[in-house]
């Protein structure tokens, strides 16, 4: 048998969708400047307010001294967005504890 015994697995099963944990966008971005995010926006394709990036940047918001923080993606089966199935796109824009975060649909070319 495989060592990688979890992804062939997945690939039995179809499961080919793996998301990056937390511990490890933390492990990564410890090697960082916090100077480098200050007065920055982040933008995070493909995401949803479930992903390790975007609860890693919303807890570190003014650790970092961001300017915002934007999280686009398309809310399919999982839908974390709006309670449905029907892969609507889109847009999360998050500025820190006091304002919070705006969550907008992308329609037509904003897609």
């Amino acid at each position: 048998m495989p060592k990688n015994t979890h992804l062939q697995l997945a690939k039995k099963l179809k499961r080919d969708c793996f998301f990056t944990s937390y511990e490890t966008v933390e492990d990564e971005l410890k090697y960082y400047d916090k100077e480098l995010f200050k007065d920055k926006t982040v933008y995070c394709n493909c995401g949803t307010d479930h992903s390790a990036f975007y609860k890693y940047f919303v807890d570190h918001f003014e650790d970092l001294g961001l300017k915002k923080l934007i999280v686009t993606g398309i809310a399919d089966d999982w839908d974390y967005f709006a309670g449905t199935k029907e892969g609507k796109a889109y847009k999360i824009e998050y500025y820190g504890k006091e304002k919070g975060a705006v969550k907008t649909e992308l329609k037509g070319d904003d897609r």
